[in-house]
Parts: C-alpha cells; structure tokens; sequence
C-alpha cells in the first residue's frame, strides 16, 4: 500500500491503527483517498515520494489544504497532518484528494503546445498571403 495512517507523524509503531477505507489512483500525479473522521489529528503517510510538490485538500468543496509535515524529510516520504471536520460526525467518510502541484505547470505546456500546433496548421492551409490570388 502506498498510503498509511497514523496518530504521530513520526512514530511508525501505531500505523493502520486508523484505517485508511480506500484510495484511487485517478493518475500518475492525483489520488482520491478516502479516511473516517475521528476525534484526533491523524497522519497520512505517502510512501511513493518524498518529493515536496504534493499536496492534500479536502474533496468536499472547500478546497481546504492540509501542509507537509516539517518531518517528512526525517522520515523519507511525504506525511500530512489532517484534523477531523468539524462539520461531519465522528466516524462519517471523509475525502481527500492528494495531487502533484507541478503537473499543473506540465499541463499548461501541453495546452499552449497543442495550440501553437493548431494555429500553424490553419496558417498552412489557409495562408494569409494574398499574393496569391
């Protein structure tokens, strides 16, 4: 499993002691994971990278982001610290979303790329050039 959840960001002794209910891979840089809502602060351990660029927010619209923990680095891969929502009960769903914050920067190059391509090509087949009439 790539995701473990905990009640100390660095004590690894009490890991699945909250169970972690599910996660989805939507991509290579985006997963949906879903966790109980308990009382207490729990940790979610990402273990794929310890890469700083990823970030978890709540699913549930208010775009709530929960940082990296300062420990991260100690321990070798990603831990977020996520407080319970106070707006659901003790023990409902919660979802989050855990996502690569450079891949956006990737995604604007496609977009800009596909768009230079495109215009090129109108330029080729309708040229502007009134020459040629």
């Amino acid at each position: 499993s790539k995701f473990y959840i905990s009640n100390s960001s660095l004590d690894l002794s009490n890991l699945n002691i909250i169970p972690l209910q599910d996660y989805e891979r939507l991509g290579s840089t985006k997963y949906k994971i879903k966790i109980i809502n308990t009382v207490n602060p729990i940790f979610i351990h990402f273990t794929e990278t310890r890469e700083a660029g990823w970030l978890l927010k709540d699913s549930n619209g208010t775009n709530r982001l929960y940082a990296r923990d300062s420990k991260s680095e100690i321990l070798g891969f990603n831990v977020f610290q996520v407080d319970p929502d106070s707006k659901l009960e003790i023990g409902a769903t919660r979802e989050l979303v855990l996502y690569y914050l450079p891949q956006k920067y990737v995604n604007y190059g496609v977009a800009i790329s596909l768009t230079t391509v495109l215009l090129v090509c109108i330029a080729l087949i309708f040229p502007w050039n009134k020459k040629n009439k």
